[in-house]
């Protein structure tokens, strides 16, 4: 019995050697999840260890933030009963490719450092690549400046689209910005280019480490990926001395425009337009260049309104606010209008800028006036269009009477004929029908001296009507046709007229 009692002690102990011996050395152990490992996907990973005490949620897992964000869904587990502390993980990359998991120590228990191989985003349903990329403007800035920060994402989906919770941190002011997005076209296929952003403005000086929040990428109603941006480590410099605490910091632009500046009506609303493109969201009201434009004793000014849907983004860089300023003028002859003056902090050279816009001068008047040049101007174009219709029809007439006498000398064959011609002549001219050829010549000396030969044609026609020269016909009519064609050189157009000048030379050759 003794014996037995000695054997069955004996091995009780054996039994519980191994037991003590593995208690007795600390371990931790890390192991992930088997599967293909994807950038936008959780990388589930089980922390274990032989320790019960102290808790392993106090592990230090900083060490894990250069390539992993870190998430803790549940706290660690502890089973008493096998002596073992089980702690599941959730890695998310922050990019694609190989990344380090170093070594992680608990109270004497180390784990084996490794390498993950993470393959890009893809896009189940069109099999395709899912791009992200995320862009920092400046890490070292002046204090309040901002910063943005802008997450893009490129993919096929058409329909899928980004969102991002509000971020909180102490030491800096993050104001997150509307997702955008737009069709590129990549290596000869359309793709759609999302963009989400936020601005960072520090409010204390040295070294601020930010971690934005998770970017979810949305398809089908289902939440496919998260993409975290990396850590935005912002080195702060206090602001000089000389700038005030009012005073906007970053780049700045200024437009200011009137439409319609010829005249103004007294006590008519019109409207100034202000254009602010800065670095800061719309939402800033910019103050100091509102109150510039102040009533005075010839100007009134009223309170502005912002231009719905103006203010809107640029670019990533800049974002621009439009703003509307009624005024009326109060006093009449010419009104300067006041100058626009926009003053910020420009972080690259770190001194004070300065935009000066001046809007000049407007002419205000009454609105009897404004009714009295119209009639007046009116009345000018009636006396001109009048003027004009009269000496129109002058011409035209004149144009008439000179194509019959062209057409009478053309089939001319006697003198009496060409007389007739010369009637019509003197009607062109506005001279009496019952002229004698003495009294028409006279009248076509005095009137166009320069045309001499037709006064000497005239004269030959006399003497072959009432005399007995042998002057011929053709020289006589050859002359006067000579003549309507100084008198209207338009006839060498009239297509009727060019045709029968060409009949008549065929016939005369």
């Amino acid at each position: 019995m003794v014996a037995r009692s000695r054997v069955l002690w004996i091995a009780l102990l054996m039994g519980m050697m191994p037991h003590a011996a593995w208690c007795a050395q600390p371990s931790l152990q890390l192991t992930i999840e088997p599967g293909p490992l994807e950038y936008g996907k959780a990388i589930y990973a089980d922390l274990k260890t032989n320790i019960l005490n102290p808790d392993l949620g106090t592990l230090d897992l900083s060490s894990l933030d250069r390539d992993f964000l870190v998430a803790t869904p549940d706290s660690a587990v502890l089973d008493g009963r096998h002596r073992r502390q089980d702690w599941r993980i959730l890695l998310y990359p922050r990019r694609p490719g190989p990344l380090h998991i170093p070594a992680l120590r608990f109270h004497g228990g180390r784990t084996k450092a490794r390498t993950l191989v993470v393959g890009p985003a893809m896009d189940r349903s069109h099999r395709a690549p899912i791009e992200v990329s995320t862009r920092v403007s400046d890490t070292s800035v002046w204090l309040d400046q901002p910063v943005h920060v802008t997450m893009q994402v490129d993919s096929d989906s058409r329909y899928a689209w980004l969102a991002s919770a509000g971020a909180q941190q102490d030491g800096v002011d993050i104001v997150s910005r509307p997702a955008t997005r737009q069709t590129i076209r990549q290596a000869g296929r359309e793709r759609t280019r999302r963009r989400i952003s936020w601005l960072l403005y520090p409010q204390t000086t040295g070294t601020i480490s930010i971690q934005l929040p998770q970017v979810e990428y949305h398809h089908q109603g289902l939440i496919t990926h998260r993409f975290y941006p990396p850590r935005v480590t912002l080195h702060v410099r206090a602001l000089p001395a000389f700038v005030p605490p009012t005073l906007p910091i970053g780049h700045m632009g200024l437009d200011v425009s009137l439409a319609r500046r010829w005249f103004l009506f007294r006590h008519q609303l019109r409207f100034i337009t202000l254009r602010i493109q800065s670095a800061g969201p719309p939402g800033q009201r910019p103050s100091s260049v509102l109150r510039q434009l102040r009533s005075g004793t010839n100007i009134t000014f009223y309170p502005p309104r912002e231009m719905a849907g103006e203010a809107a983004a640029r670019s990533d860089a800049s974002r621009e606010v439009s703003y509307q300023v009624p005024f009326a003028a109060k006093s009449l002859g010419r009104v300067a209008l006041p100058q626009i003056r926009l003053q910020y902090f420009d972080p690259a050279s770190g001194k004070i800028e300065t935009h000066t816009q001046a809007l000049g001068d407007i002419v205000v008047i009454d609105p009897w006036m404004a009714y009295a040049g119209i009639l007046a101007l009116l009345w000018i174009v009636y006396v001109v269009g009048k003027t004009f219709y009269r000496q129109g029809t002058h011409r035209y007439r004149a144009y008439i009477a000179y194509r019959d006498a062209l057409r009478m000398l053309h089939k001319a064959r006697t003198p009496q004929e060409i007389k007739a011609a010369l009637t019509e002549m003197a009607r062109g001219e506005h001279w009496p029908a019952n002229l004698t050829l003495a009294m028409w010549r006279e009248k076509w000396s005095l009137c166009h001296p320069r045309l001499s030969f037709v006064s000497e044609r005239v004269q030959r026609l006399q003497a072959a009507l009432y005399g007995r020269s042998e002057t011929p016909v053709n020289e006589i009519r050859h002359g006067l046709v000579d003549a309507c064609y100084r008198r209207m050189p338009l006839l060498k157009l009239d297509p009727a007229v060019r045709t029968r000048v060409r009949r008549e030379d065929r016939e005369r050759v």
